[in-house]
């Protein structure tokens, strides 16, 4: 009995131990491998994470890589205001590219930021499936070691799923990592960004500040520019304007256009001198073709030859000044003012003034009063900026004595006066004949003056018969005239020069880079066939012979248009302007049209 107990017993802790062995094994595993029931659909689980995974980490690379762009972009903005800072002179050239930059990197800031919010929306969803994942891999990290036990069937099965759970949790823990890093690094980039945007901000700040300070410079500058204009000769304004005008003007082309000016220069001021009325020579054949010009030379300010005109209808010196330059306040004491003249050192303004040989002295005294006052108040100008004033027709004429006379009178008379606007001189401009309507400085310059604008220059609605410079009243010879000459025929030009000059104003309208080709043909440039020729490789109808040529302006001063009626052309239209700017590079010897300002004459 006692036998069986014992074996019975022994039997049992025979069980007891193996069933220790089991156990002890399970819990070692347990230990190993926290958990070892996988979902079946592990595999598809982990394939998502790694997609999910990847495509965020393709936008976060785009967006460091935007970051980057930014910061570089950045510091190159920041390096151009430091530049601009210390620069007395800024063009506008720099000022548009900064201000393109600044407002090209604003916008790239803006789509980040949208592009972070993005960024922010998945991080979201991330943020939950980190939690989930964590949650799960809790609960499966903590389930009973029976339960592990008896879902385990064989060591065999029990390894293989050992090792497979093993990747499981890295990549589970790595999901994790990978997820909490992103955050970071996305809320690193906001604040980044956030750093960016302010000083973008601060940066733009400083270069309005900057850019303001420039438009008072460049005003002030501009003023003076506009003023020191009218004091380049009428013959380099001339060929200035023709050079902006016509593209790819070669440096000998320029020579020939100045040549040709300058020999057509036969007065820039009145002066002592009043040339008598044009009367052109007989042009010994028909048809015949003559380009007048109305006015000399740039038709800014007081009309010298108007005020001539003004004077004899009866006005007053201070109406003259007031129809000439408006917005403008007559001032002054006489005083002892001193000038600096080139040439000549400091002398009394006054002195100065009575050695000007812009005005004839015979002409009417309110005329030659006006002249006085605008005189002393462009000499003004100069003492204002600490400059000499030139002695040639760039500035004012001054002969080096004094011209006495009625001259000397209008002078003394009108002692100290000058005309200020806003506290200051004003740069009173002057020329010749305006053709019936002067030009404001901006129209020939482009600086803006309150005292330099567009004026019809007459007494009636009917300009050409009453205007103060024309044959009614002032009589200028230079109100309507034909400039240069051609031949012996003078200013006169045949039928086929004339055609010429259509043709090539055709040329350069369907290729600008056939004006290096235009000069006159007298002096260098292609011939007339040649025209014709280059026209019709380039499947252009040449004008052929012209019936007739009609000539329109604005009511202002201005040519708009010539209209062509001709062999193969029934009213084609030319922009008056660059018409001119073709006449003046082709028209044979020294013909030249003078200003905007132009019609035709037919014989």
């Amino acid at each position: 009995m006692i036998k069986r107990l014992k074996d019975y017993i022994l039997s049992i802790m025979k069980k007891a131990a193996l069933f220790l062995i089991y156990l002890t094994t399970a819990i070692t595993l347990i230990t190993a491998i926290p958990n070892l029931a996988l979902s079946e659909n592990l595999d598809e689980e982990l394939e998502k994470v790694q997609e999910e995974i990847q495509e965020v980490q393709e936008e976060y690379d785009d967006v460091s890589g935007d970051l980057s762009k930014i910061k570089s972009r950045m510091i190159d903005i920041k390096n151009s205001i430091d530049n601009l800072s210390s620069k007395s002179n800024i063009t506008q050239t720099q000022i548009i590219t900064l201000t393109n930059q600044i407002t090209s990197l604003s916008s790239q800031i803006s789509n980040f930021e949208a592009l972070l919010e993005r960024f922010r929306k998945v991080l979201e969803d991330r943020q939950i499936q980190r939690n989930a994942t964590l949650r799960a891999f809790y609960k499966r990290t903590h389930r009973s070691s029976l339960e592990i036990l008896f879902s385990t069937i064989g060591f065999l099965d029990i390894t293989q799923k050992s090792a497979y759970y093993k990747s499981y949790v890295n990549e589970t823990v790595n999901t994790i990592k990978k997820i909490n890093g992103e955050m970071v690094d996305y809320n690193n980039q906001k604040k980044e960004v956030e750093t960016a945007k302010k000083d973008l901000e601060k940066e733009q700040a400083r270069f309005l500040a900057i850019k303001a300070d420039l438009e008072i410079k460049k005003a002030k500058a501009q003023s003076e520019l506009g003023d020191l204009g009218a004091e380049a000769s009428a013959l380099e304004d001339q060929i200035t304007n023709l050079t902006n005008e016509l593209s790819g003007l070669t440096s000998k082309q320029q020579d020939i256009l100045r040549a040709k000016f300058g020999a057509s220069e036969e007065r820039l001021t009145v002066g002592d001198f009043e040339e008598s009325k044009q009367s052109l020579p007989d042009p010994g054949f028909s048809p015949a073709y003559a380009f007048f010009t109305r006015g000399y030379p740039h038709r800014v300010g007081m009309n010298q030859y108007g005020a001539k005109g003004r004077a004899k209808d009866g006005q007053s010196w201070e109406e003259i000044l007031s129809a000439y330059y408006p917005n403008t306040k007559l001032t002054g004491e006489c005083d002892d003012e001193e000038i600096d003249v080139q040439g000549y050192g400091s002398m009394s303004l006054e002195e100065y003034l009575y050695g000007l040989g812009e005005m004839p002295s015979s002409w009417p005294m309110n005329a030659l009063k006006a002249q006085a006052v605008a005189a002393r108040s462009y000499a003004l100008t100069y003492k204002e900026r600490g400059q000499a004033i030139c002695t040639t027709q760039s500035c004012q004429v001054y002969l080096g004595y004094s011209k006495g006379g009625s001259w000397e009178t209008a002078v003394n008379e009108t002692c100290g006066m000058y005309l200020e606007n806003n506290g200051s001189p004003i740069t009173a401009w002057y020329a010749s004949t305006a053709g019936g309507y002067t030009r404001s400085s901006a129209d020939v310059w482009g600086g803006h003056r309150p005292w330099a604008q567009r004026l019809k220059d007459a007494s009636c609605d009917d300009w050409e018969s009453c205007s103060f410079d024309g044959p009614k009243y002032g009589n200028s010879p230079w109100f309507h005239k034909a400039w240069g000459k051609g031949t012996k025929s003078g200013p006169w030009m045949t039928k086929e020069q004339a055609q010429d000059i259509f043709n090539a104003y055709l040329l350069v309208e369907k290729d600008s880079g056939y004006t290096s080709d235009l000069s006159p043909a007298d002096q260098g440039g292609i011939g007339e066939n040649e025209i014709i020729e280059k026209l019709e490789d380039e499947g252009i109808t040449q004008v052929g012979q012209i019936e007739k040529i009609e000539v329109y302006d604005d009511g202002e001063g201005y040519t708009t248009k010539v209209v062509l009626y001709s062999e193969n052309y029934d009213g084609k239209e030319f922009d008056g302007y660059e018409f001119r700017s073709i006449f003046n590079l082709r028209a044979p010897g020294t013909i030249v049209i003078w200003t905007s300002f132009f019609d035709i004459l037919r014989e």
